[in-house]
């Protein structure tokens, strides 16, 4: 589902002093994310520090929970540009930096 556009509404209500719930998703199932991510919450992360999945399996599930409701967030390995750009490159709405 790549290619769609997602309003970052976690920014927005953030930015007006807002809350927003989420969950760390460690079950590395696209359709267990995607509902997940349709249950109600504000973003979805999923761990690449210490987490099994390498961001090939990462890109596969951000994929998976775009327009589900929750934004995809990932947690890098550490605070490496290039690992930051591979999360971002997948289409997550932003990054956890250890």
């Amino acid at each position: 589902m790549r290619g769609i556009f997602v309003r970052n509404h976690v920014k927005e209500d953030l930015k007006k002093g807002g809350v927003a719930l989420g969950a760390w998703i460690s079950v590395l199932n696209p359709s267990t994310a995607r509902t997940v991510a349709s249950s109600g919450l504000d973003w979805v992360l999923f761990d690449t520090e210490h987490g099994p999945a390498g961001i090939e399996t990462i890109d596969g599930l951000v994929g998976a929970v775009m327009g589900a409701g929750a934004l995809p967030l990932i947690r890098v390995v550490w605070n490496d540009i290039n690992a930051i750009k591979k999360a971002l490159d997948t289409g997550a709405y932003g990054v956890v930096v250890p």
